[in-house]
């Protein structure tokens, strides 16, 4: 007595990975597909740059504007007070790293061009800041290690917002994540995404994903 082997209808055995009607094609994970994977790969990098910095151990000082860098160099942001925190324009130090924040920019729906772009879930707002390092050894600036206040609410930055920003005014688009060597220093755009009835106070500034942040009013 003969069987009839395990398969379709008529006795022919299935073959393996037909799991549908003949001829279709499995559509594409959305994780896979490109529009997707540049962001996650811009977050990625950052990561691992930013970990492999590490931080400096420096102490984190602030030069209120009307004052010398002598006189208010062992100061932090919390001795200053919340109403004397330094402004835009004024240079201000996290670790290896001086900065000087000079432009705040809000109101932006999208960044980047036709090809790749960025929507604002509300609306972008873009720090023009520059990175000097004042160390004696390289140290990686990345974006996505500065925040934003609203109040006490925090926003975190968006990398892939700061890429596509560059490239549409025509500035470097690396500079969202650069290592910097002792005595140089890189101008860079720092992209928040913030509700559009929203708007930022002050800035935190850091050196590293470790560090203790320095405070910069921007209104």
């Amino acid at each position: 007595m003969s069987s009839t082997p395990h398969g379709q209808p008529d006795g022919t055995p299935q073959s393996a990975g037909s799991g549908g009607p003949s001829g279709s094609t499995p559509k594409r994970p959305w994780f896979k597909k490109k529009r997707f994977m540049i962001p996650l790969a811009v977050v990625a990098i950052g990561v691992v740059y930013s970990a492999a910095s590490g931080g400096s151990g420096q102490e984190t000082t602030s030069t209120p504007t009307g004052q010398s860098s002598a006189a208010a160099g062992n100061q932090t942001p919390n001795q200053l007070g919340e109403d004397k925190l330094p402004g835009l324009g004024t240079p201000v130090r996290d670790g290896k790293f001086e900065f000087v924040a000079s432009k705040m920019t809000c109101g932006i729906k999208q960044v980047g061009n036709e090809y790749l772009n960025e929507k604002a879930q509300g609306q972008f707002c873009v720090l023009d800041v520059t990175a000097k390092n004042i160390g004696d050894e390289p140290q990686t600036f990345f974006t996505n290690n500065q925040d934003a206040f609203s109040g006490s609410t925090k926003y975190s930055s968006n990398s892939t917002a700061a890429m596509y920003y560059a490239t549409q005014k025509g500035l470097d688009s690396s500079n969202w994540i650069k290592e910097i060597n002792p005595g140089n220093q890189l101008a860079a755009a720092v992209v928040f995404d913030i509700p559009a009835d929203k708007t930022i106070d002050k800035v935190k500034l850091h050196d590293s994903v470790f560090s203790g942040g320095v405070e910069i009013a921007v209104k």
